[in-house]
C-alpha cells in the first residue's frame, strides 16, 4: 500500500473517476495511460461518444497560518472568474 506522502496521483478529468497512483511520476503516467485506454475501450464497446481531448492546468498559491485552527479557502482562489 502506498503512503500518502510517498506517491504521485493523476486524475483524468475528461474521464470521470479515472485515477492512477504510483510510487514514481513515470509509473503513475503509465498507469493513467492504461486506465484511460481501458475507459475509452469501454465507451467504444457501449457505443458511447468519446470525449474530445483537452488539456487543463492551473496553479494556485495559498498562505497557511500556523496559528489558524480553521482554514477556509476563498472561492475566488478556487474558481477565478
Amino acid at each position: 500500500m502506498l503512503d500518502e506522502k510517498d506517491h504521485d496521483t493523476i486524475e483524468a478529468l475528461i474521464c470521470p473517476g479515472v485515477v492512477a497512483a504510483g510510487e514514481t511520476e513515470t509509473e503513475t503516467e503509465e498507469l493513467i495511460k492504461e486506465a484511460i485506454e481501458f475507459h475509452l475501450d469501454g465507451l467504444k464497446e457501449e457505443k458511447l461518444p468519446i470525449p474530445e481531448p483537452t488539456t487543463h492546468a492551473r496553479s494556485v498559491e495559498v498562505a497557511v497560518s500556523k496559528h489558524s485552527s480553521s482554514l477556509q479557502p476563498s472561492p475566488s482562489l478556487l474558481f477565478p472568474p
